[in-house]
């Protein structure tokens, strides 16, 4: 019967068992136990190659194991990673919708706003209430989207106010606000505008009602048009 004999060595890679028969090197284990085992079924007239096989077999089902609870922790946190994600995405998506109902909501004051000033004969049509909207509401939409992008959110009463104001450069095709304001004294006067009507006084000396010093970038921005060369405006006061 063969002897076996088990050689502690140290090395670089760490502490190794070599196993030996006589002098010549069979095997190498890195724990005594497991040198021990392997001598012990030496003994026993297991071939070395079916110890080593079963020994290999052991080890992939260990790395084995070891991904499948990688995996299992990795969708784990992959799974509540997507429910956080999901769940922000679902709030923003609410919030886009209450906006979008807040715009509507607007849209639909505009419309009965719109429809209140216009005469039976005017609103006798589907094909003149759709003209009105095409013409009114998408001005209407600028108004609204671009208070809201500069922070202002105005109410509805001075927003349908600063509609009317707009609507005059357009309709009557004005360029600056002089002449708008020339107009609104001519004909319906500042009481139709309580929102945005101020007493303002210019650089030259000259006062007179207007609109607030603020609403004047904006309807430049709304239109598009620029504020033109007149007098510095100094100081509104609410009228």
């Amino acid at each position: 019967m063969a002897m076996y004999n088990i050689s502690k060595r140290i090395t670089d890679e760490g502490t190794q068992y070599n196993i030996y028969v006589g002098l010549t090197l069979i095997h190498r284990e890195f724990s005594f136990k497991a040198a021990g085992a392997v001598v012990l079924k030496l003994e026993q007239g297991v071939p070395l190659y079916e110890i080593t096989e079963g020994q290999a077999n052991a080890r992939i089902e260990v790395i084995k194991a070891k991904h499948v609870r990688r995996m299992l922790v990795f969708k784990e946190r992959l799974s509540v990673k997507t429910k956080k994600f999901f769940k922000m995405f679902t709030d923003v998506k609410v919030k886009e919708l209450q906006r979008e109902k807040d715009r509507n909501a607007e849209l639909v004051y505009a419309i009965n706003t719109l429809q209140k000033k216009q005469t039976p004969t005017n609103l006798a049509t589907t094909s003149n209430l759709s003209d009105i909207n095409k013409r009114y509401l998408t001005l209407y939409q600028r108004i609204l989207w671009l208070s809201e992008d500069e922070g202002s959110f105005y109410c509805q009463e001075t927003v349908a106010e600063i509609h009317k104001y707009c609507s005059i450069f357009i309709n009557h095709g004005l360029k600056d606000h002089a002449s708008v304001q020339r107009h609104i004294r001519a004909t319906t006067g500042w009481g139709c505008y309580p929102k945005i009507t101020a007493f303002n006084t210019f650089q030259s000396g000259y006062s007179d009602d207007g609109i607030y010093k603020e609403f004047y970038g904006f309807v430049c921005r709304i239109l598009g048009i620029t504020s033109g060369n007149g007098s510095f405006l100094v100081s509104s006061l609410q009228s």
